[in-house]
């Protein structure tokens, strides 16, 4: 069976820049069949994915060869704290978790470090996402309501 991929690990390190990277990753889910289906009903299937020794394992040695850092960019390392993804590139699907499908599923090609702030911004963000990509300048007192 030929796999579906739209997009590689090889191509996304190709980019310089964490925008660069992060806007390659949106064209990649434009891309997506239409239609694309998550796992929605089936999610257990990606709960028993992401629990299982396997997957560990294999999200263990993305993250080291990322050095643990956003999208592998060298000047973006992930704060202890805060949760770190692996993302599937080309993302699966419920048969690929069913069929074995290892060549997308557990394929280093196909998997990047991300921490979850970025993962939601990528499939959740706004029309825009380039201008959600700089933090919030903080001000005194603005993480409290009431002053």
């Amino acid at each position: 069976m030929m796999t579906r991929r739209i997009g590689s690990y090889r191509e996304l390190m190709q980019y310089q820049t964490f925008e660069e990277r992060f806007n390659y990753l949106r064209e990649i889910l434009k891309k997506a069949p239409i239609g694309y289906q998550t796992f929605g009903i089936q999610r257990y299937l990606n709960q028993a994915l992401y629990g299982g020794r396997e997957w560990k394992s294999f999200r263990g040695g993305i993250i080291v060869r990322d050095n643990g850092c956003d999208l592998g960019c060298p000047d973006r390392p992930i704060p202890p704290g805060m949760t770190v993804i692996v993302h599937h590139i080309t993302p699966i699907l419920p048969d690929d978790v069913t069929e074995r499908r290892l060549d997308l599923v557990m394929d280093p090609e196909n998997a990047i470090t991300m921490s979850e702030y970025w993962h939601k911004l990528l499939h959740f963000g706004g029309e825009d996402p380039i201008e959600e990509l700089s933090p919030l300048e903080r001000k005194p007192n603005d993480t409290i309501p009431w002053r």
